[in-house]
């Protein structure tokens, strides 16, 4: 799945000129899809800040609606539905990740490769 950024937004939802983490008008590829508790649909990408963000589907036009083949659907305790990699749904995983848990940033960047390549 891709997308091209057509806006900017701050974390309230108000608009923004410039951003550290996404550009106008870039395709990123999409890493996960993520249906939220209050009903918002995310994207999970690769910043331009070299980390992985979660951004609101609005922000974005979607170029290539086809979902990688490794993805599997999830529903967590908290009602939020995701189409993500297997090894990304373990629970626990995006902390580990975030904590720079060197197993969860290979993980992270092997699947990346696969979801790239499809």
């Amino acid at each position: 799945m891709k997308v091209r950024c057509i806006q900017l937004l701050d974390a309230l939802g108000g608009a923004r000129e410039t951003s550290p983490w996404l550009t106008l008008a870039k395709d990123y590829h999409v890493l996960s899809l993520i249906f939220d508790a209050n009903g918002t649909w995310l994207v999970r990408l690769w910043t331009d800040a070299e980390t992985i963000g979660l951004f609101p589907l609005r922000q974005f036009e979607i170029l290539d609606p086809k979902v990688p083949a490794s993805w599997i659907a999830t529903w967590n305790r908290h009602g939020v539905f995701e189409l993500t990699s297997p090894s990304w749904a373990q629970e626990g995983f995006w902390d580990r990740f975030y904590e720079h848990d060197a197993d969860a940033v290979q993980t992270v960047h092997r699947e990346m490769v696969k979801i790239v390549a499809e």
